[in-house]
């Protein structure tokens, strides 16, 4: 039995990799969507300097630890609500199929295309912080759970032992093989949680990290 244990933890999964602290938002560039956004802006002749200026914070994604630096979960927070319905100022003016009769065409297509760049940008920023905020829930989950299995594989070292010596019953050492084994489950599991939201996070970033 303690060949298949060990056999079993060297197939737990590889932890999910450290994002680097102080990663800059301009990596954000690299999603499709925000380029597609930006080349419609400059399509419709728009001020593309003058829109990332106003509506692309450059800051630091992530802070210590490679979690979201407060510069990012600040643009989301009461005193900068302003940034965050920027898109909603900026909304589409077309109405009923129609243009807003004050407004010439090509103008109209230039708010429209820097509405839609603002909520592209807006979005990204939102599943980047979503990703980091779940990234660092999961490795203090991940980390708890390998300290769990590590007591465990001890607790079970030590029974096999005291069975060895006729000072448990095989019923007992059979109770801790099961929690061993159920504490095994829980930390591939959670390593598996936190592998997926490496993957979404690196997506959210343009696809790497």
């Amino acid at each position: 039995m303690v060949d298949q244990r060990v056999e079993l933890a060297g197939e737990l999964p590889t932890p999910a990799p450290m994002i680097p602290s102080g990663l800059p938002s301009d990596v954000l560039e690299r999603r499709p969507d925000i380029r597609a956004a930006e080349a419609q802006l400059e399509a419709a002749a728009a001020d593309t300097g003058a829109a990332k200026a106003q509506l692309f914070p450059s800051i630091s994604l992530t802070g210590a630890f490679g979690w979201a630096s407060l510069e990012l979960e600040d643009l989301f927070s009461s005193p900068n609500e302003g940034w965050s319905v920027a898109g909603a100022v900026l909304q589409p003016v077309f109405h009923g199929g129609k243009l807003r009769a004050n407004l010439h065409r090509a103008d109209a297509v230039r708010e429209q295309r820097r509405a839609e760049y603002a909520k592209t940008v807006q979005v990204a920023f939102q599943e980047v912080l979503d990703a980091l905020q779940g990234q660092s829930s999961l490795q203090s989950i991940e980390a708890s759970a390998t300290e769990q299995a590590k007591a465990l594989e001890r607790a079970t070292e030590l029974a096999e032992l005291r069975y060895s010596s006729g000072d448990i019953s095989y019923l007992e050492l059979l109770d801790v093989r099961r929690d061993f084994y159920q504490t095994q489950i829980d930390l591939i599991s959670s390593r598996r949680d936190a592998l997926t939201n490496t993957v979404d996070l690196a997506l959210a970033l343009g696809g790497g990290i």
